[in-house]
């Protein structure tokens, strides 16, 4: 007897819609809900592991800025760069700030630019 095949969530048919006999893995930097035929691929900003359900926004401070990241990559402090939330490029501070751990500029102390 047949059976619909139904694959979890972070796993799809690869494609198949009628007659899938396995659920494959969704690659890092790509999800997919529960029945998916197709993982979908993670927006610039985001990104997501293998055999994930959604993809996770990167941290304050870090940016993917390409389709399907698997990871987010981090912004230099130390040359006057950050990013918010889900970001998909750091910001540059104004000429003589900075960004301090909450991501707020702050003007450089006096004798640094």
């Amino acid at each position: 007897e047949d059976a619909c095949l139904d694959c979890t969530a972070g796993f799809s048919t690869g494609g198949i819609v009628v007659g899938a006999t396995t659920c494959s893995s969704c690659d890092g930097g790509t999800y997919s809900e529960e029945l998916a035929v197709n993982c979908s691929t993670c927006a610039p900003g985001t990104y997501s592991g293998s055999s994930s359900s959604s993809c996770t926004d990167c941290d304050a401070g870090k940016y993917s800025a390409e389709d399907g990241g698997d990871t987010c990559l981090v912004c230099n402090r130390d040359k006057g760069y950050w990013s918010s939330v889900g970001a998909s490029s750091c910001d540059e501070a104004a000429p003589g700030f900075f960004y301090n751990t909450q991501n707020k500029p702050e003007v450089c102390p006096d004798g640094v630019s």
